[in-house]
């Protein structure tokens, strides 16, 4: 079951994405907030504090609630396990303050692994009834038309849900992923910077890491290529939930292409491959030097050998002459 608690309109099998000519963006529209603040909540200890009107969405692995008070009233909060949230209709001031106060609360404890310095994706959105469309997205504009507010679609339990909080669920989980991609994106751009000199040290013969520096680069570097590529939130699937809901792919889809995703993950793609190509070479250059070592320890060994043996051919014959 999906959208548990929340009585609303479908979205029907019309629903469309288009784009429309550039449209300016002004401060008469609303802005929708992303952040990624953690490698993944803790969403059992995030149950105890959040308020009765929150609804769970399991195949989402997502909170959504419609109303939330707290000093501040903030509206349509989606939070996902992967360790963001997105925020309609308010403020950037005001979704740090409930990062500070809900999230990061002193008693709250729901950030598994929080990063030292977290992410944001900005857009803006209006829900115009005006506009005979159902919704487009263009440049870091969303706009929900009239149509979209007839339109409706089953869930999977054929349960009714409200066709706008779908859309921006669809847009949420889009841009919460693209906040956490900026993440790891300025991580992996740390760590090229921190081995960017390799190839000219390498250039004039020389090794500039240690064997154990090697071995932690070359950790960091599987790490991070691991949860690129393994973790649930991995970039490069579709989630499951959209699988049967065509309208709302199609409104994740349009998300991701507003966010460039999938030019990004490219050149993600590209750095990795560079840093995987450098790692091997270093490892093969370690590898090397260490068996150019042995070889000349065994040289060693074999030349000290030989004069002990030398060396006791000349005593023993001393002392057979006397």
């Amino acid at each position: 079951m999906y959208f548990q608690n929340l009585n609303s309109k479908h979205i029907n099998q019309h629903t469309k994405l288009k784009l429309n000519p550039v449209k300016k963006v002004d401060k008469s529209f609303h802005k929708v907030i992303a952040f990624s603040t953690a490698e993944s909540y803790d969403f059992l200890h995030l149950k105890s504090i959040l308020p009765e009107n929150s609804v769970y969405l399991p195949r989402n692995r997502v909170f959504y609630i419609e109303k939330f008070s707290i000093d501040i009233d903030l509206r349509d909060i989606f939070i996902f396990s992967s360790g963001s949230f997105v925020i309609w209709g308010s403020s950037v001031e005001n979704c740090e303050y409930f990062l500070n106060t809900v999230i990061r609360g002193k008693l709250s404890g729901i950030e598994i692994t929080p990063y030292k310095k977290y992410k944001k994706e900005v857009f803006y959105y209006e829900k115009n009834k005006n506009v005979k469309t159902d919704i487009f997205v263009q440049k870091d504009l969303i706009t929900i038309g009239n149509d979209f507010y007839h339109d409706k679609i089953l869930d999977f339990d054929n349960i009714p849900s409200d066709s706008v909080i779908m859309a921006q669920l669809s847009f949420s989980e889009s841009m919460a992923r693209s906040s956490k991609l900026s993440v790891l994106e300025d991580e992996l751009e740390n760590y090229l910077n921190q081995v960017k000199t390799i190839p000219d040290s390498l250039s004039l013969g020389k090794v500039p890491l240690s064997r154990s520096e090697i071995i932690k680069k070359t950790g960091t570097l599987l790490r991070f290529r691991s949860y690129f590529n393994l973790h649930p939130e991995n970039f490069l699937d579709l989630p499951e939930f959209y699988w049967e809901n065509v309208k709302l792919e199609e409104c994740y889809l349009k998300a991701n292409e507003a966010l460039d995703m999938n030019l990004r993950l490219d050149i993600v793609n590209t750095k990795l491959n560079y840093a995987t190509e450098l790692q091997f070479t270093l490892r093969q250059v370690l590898s090397e030097n260490t068996t150019h070592r042995l070889e000349l320890i065994i040289i060693w060994l074999i030349f000290i050998e030989t004069v002990f043996a030398i060396g006791g051919y000349f005593d023993t014959n001393h002392k057979n002459k006397k």
